[in-house]
């Protein structure tokens, strides 16, 4: 995880990469023409000092944010580099990885950037007349000397989808998404990497499934630093942990729980249930964790210090401030690398909503809307409805959510690597039948309860996990999901960053 900025406002450039070094507190590194100027920010993950922008043998420039998970290379900015160079982007289609780049060709004056399938990390964009600027935190863009207005449209809409942002003219890039400046032209032209993303069609079969998930886990997984794991009670975190806690690898798991204190609608004893169930994996299994206890009147402090920081007002305070409180505690302990279980839920079927899936005349009226945007990508899977509407869930609020990770564990300099997400494994998910991810056992709620890691991996879950038939959901209980107050939380947050700015 690091953080860069590319911009045609060169004398800006240093001062707008200053504004979000949290993101990469190990070095930075700084290169300018008379066009442009690139600065990067280095979390050092393999202790190898990969100083950007790298320069290649072809006189073109780099500068990355992620991993590249399909090397043993030390250097896989080099390795990403050298493919670009010799395949093009097409690269990035064949490979596993997480991240968003810039790469700059001085000869032609040509600017490409991209952000993985998934949209792991983040890639804003600010254009105005000639001038461009693309950074990895919407923090660099809120300190130009323009003025940019904070959009009140987020209000209703807490997800920020494909292109959306909270400010005037900028746009976020979508999953998979890579845009090519000409400024030669003075041209913009649209990419996605998914348009490419071929599916073949192939029976499940479930030796095959838990090999490749056990190992997709694996690779995303390994690293040589100090790593923490969040985990609730639910299936996502807690099979993740089930594969990762016998690697080589130094790991603490961290569970929220929650004082006692009562909302002023809802008391919520589901919520804290989670970190009961949470701390009885961690201890039938062995594994070294700490359970810390969120106050409900550090809700307030902590809220506002995250959107200072990440200035992308997702979802509401309930979901941001659990992250951001877990994010602080891991890096107090020195912690480089933090594994989630994000997206299990739009692989598997696991929201409460997929019992809708069922419903032929639902599903295609849904993809009818996604279809429309112009940053959809151009993707279908014949007719399996299923599998259609849980990749476009994958678009959009899987994006959200590990973008919102990403962005809080940037704030403590800390890497997150959502550890289902891995394009071949997702690729290869895609391949059977979706009907499969909504098998229902009798009895069960119809689609709330993964079908694939229950029964078919079930045999590397804990019972107390294995056999609940609900997850009341990863945030903090106190009033969550009354219309009320996240309306009024909603407000709070324009009004904020509006002063913000």
């Amino acid at each position: 995880m690091c953080g860069f900025v590319v911009t045609t406002d060169i004398d800006n450039c240093g001062k707008m990469m200053e504004r979000q070094q949290f993101r990469g507190p190990d070095a930075m590194g700084m290169w300018k023409d008379k066009h442009i100027a690139m600065a990067h920010a280095l979390l050092d993950i393999n202790g190898k000092k990969q100083l950007q922008p790298y320069k290649t043998k072809k006189n073109n420039y780099l500068v990355f944010n992620g991993e590249m998970y399909d090397t043993n290379i030390q250097n896989d900015t080099k390795y990403l580099a050298d493919g670009l160079e010799t395949y093009g982007f097409k690269f990035l289609e064949w490979n596993d990885w997480h991240g968003s780049l810039a790469w700059y060709q001085p000869e032609k004056k040509k600017l490409v950037i991209c952000r993985d399938h998934f949209g792991a990390k983040p890639l804003w964009v600010h254009k105005k007349g000639k001038n461009v600027t693309v950074t990895t935190s919407l923090r660099s863009l809120t300190d130009l000397k323009e003025n940019k207005q904070v959009k009140q449209g987020f209000i209703v809409n807490s997800l920020l989808q494909g292109h959306e942002s909270p400010y005037k003219d900028v746009l976020k890039v979508a999953p998979g998404e890579y845009v090519i400046f000409d400024f030669n032209k003075n041209t913009i032209i649209f990419k996605n990497l998914w348009n490419s993303f071929k599916i073949k069609s192939n029976p499940f079969n479930e030796a095959d499934f838990r090999t490749r998930l056990i190992s997709n886990i694996q690779k995303i997984a390994y690293n040589r630093q100090k790593t923490g794991l969040f985990l609730s009670g639910g299936f996502d975190s807690t099979f993740a942990l089930s594969v990762v806690k016998d690697m080589d690898i130094d790991l603490t798991v961290y569970i929220c729980a929650y004082d006692k204190t009562k909302g002023l609608y809802h008391d919520h004893h589901g919520f804290r249930e989670e970190s009961r169930l949470a701390a009885q994996t961690c201890k039938e299994w062995g594994v070294k964790h700490k359970i810390l206890v969120l106050q409900q009147d550090q809700i307030y402090d902590y809220d506002r210090r995250w959107l200072n920081n990440a200035r992308f007002p997702w979802s509401d305070r309930n979901r941001r401030v659990p992250r951001y409180f877990l994010c602080r505690e891991a890096a107090k302990d020195g912690c480089k690398v933090i594994l989630t279980g994000d997206s299990a839920d739009e692989l598997f079927s696991g929201y409460l909503h997929h019992h809708k899936y069922w419903l032929e005349g639902y599903c295609k009226e849904k993809l009818k809307y996604y279809k429309k945007a112009k940053w959809f990508p151009n993707i279908e899977f014949s007719d399996d409805k299923w599998n259609n509407m849980l990749i476009s869930d994958l678009l959009i609020t899987s994006e959200q959510n590990i973008l919102a990770t990403d962005q809080t564990c940037g704030m403590f300099g800390m890497e997150s690597r959502p550890v289902y997400l891995g394009q071949n494994f997702v690729r290869y998910c895609y391949e059977f039948d979706g009907m499969t991810k909504f098998t229902q056992r009798f009895g069960w709620d119809t689609g709330t309860y993964k079908y694939l890691l229950r029964e078919v991996m079930g045999d590397m879950l804990p019972t107390h996990v294995k056999e609940r038939k609900k997850k009341t959901g990863w945030s903090s209980p106190w009033d969550n999901n009354h219309p009320r107050v996240q309306n009024e939380w909603r407000i709070a947050d324009w009004q904020y960053m509006t002063e913000l700015t």
